[in-house]
């Protein structure tokens, strides 16, 4: 029986061993499925709804630019400019332009929109 047990694990071992997949991107490439940056495409605009402008300047005042141009690196809920305009007129923080924000106040509202690593809708489940 031992005899029986150790030939198949040797089996499954060697069929295990067999089916090697390389699963990492070489180094100074990106995945293709990726497209372009979190912060190139903020700024573009090509597949989203509004403006990012004051979004923009948050990242870039904190910088946190060179973080977002990194494909893949975070997922980001960014707030458009109509929801900034919003967020402006009546907030917590008491303040009603963007240069009344302190730094702390900046750090907030963009590190709360953001996700380390990169999750796209096509890798979550589709459950009803």
């Amino acid at each position: 029986m031992k005899k029986l047990i150790l030939c198949a694990s040797l089996v499954a071992m060697a069929m295990l061993s067999s089916c090697e997949k390389e699963l990492l991107v070489p180094e100074g490439t990106k995945p293709e499925w990726l497209g372009e940056s979190i912060y190139e495409e903020l700024r573009s605009g090509t597949h989203l709804e509004g403006t990012f402008n004051t979004y923009l300047r948050l990242v870039d005042d904190l910088k946190y630019d060179e973080v977002l141009s990194r494909t893949g690196s975070k997922t980001v809920f960014p707030a458009n400019d109509k929801a900034f305009e919003r967020f402006f007129q009546k907030n917590s923080y008491g303040v009603s332009s963007y240069e009344e924000l302190s730094e702390g106040m900046k750090k907030q509202l963009l590190y709360s929109s953001m996700l380390d690593n990169a999750l796209l809708a096509g890798m979550l489940s589709n459950v009803k």
